[in-house]
């Protein structure tokens, strides 16, 4: 496998105004791939960072509410005024989990597999 730079001297260094450039290749002993490592954390050790936070924010008379949405696999945060009970903010928002959602129903009606 190769790969091709263009307008980079042949020397390896920056150009400067005026300097002739060219085209350079160089040879790749093999394609890299970063596969992502799925880890499986201890659920216990989750519970107590989140008590944890918890108890920061009601320092600041805001409540953290911690749920996770079971379609996306995704952590949902809730900022709750501590005083009133109103939720302040949703993270990410709700209409962002319902795009996200529709995103997977699409990709799943596409593709019937993940490699």
């Amino acid at each position: 496998m190769t790969l091709e730079i263009v307008g980079v001297p042949a020397n390896g260094m920056a150009a400067l105004p005026g300097m002739q450039t060219g085209r350079r290749t160089v040879q790749l002993s093999k394609p890299v791939v970063h596969a992502p490592e799925k880890k499986k954390v201890d659920p216990a050790l989750i519970q107590n960072a989140v008590r944890d936070i918890e108890k920061f924010s009601s320092v600041l008379n805001r409540r953290l509410k911690y749920s996770v949405n079971k379609e996306l696999d995704q952590v949902v945060v809730k900022v709750i005024d501590s005083a009133t009970d109103k939720v302040i903010k949703v993270l990410p928002p709700e209409e962002l989990q319902r795009l996200h959602s529709r995103i997977r129903e699409t990709i799943g009606l596409l593709f019937d597999e993940t490699i």
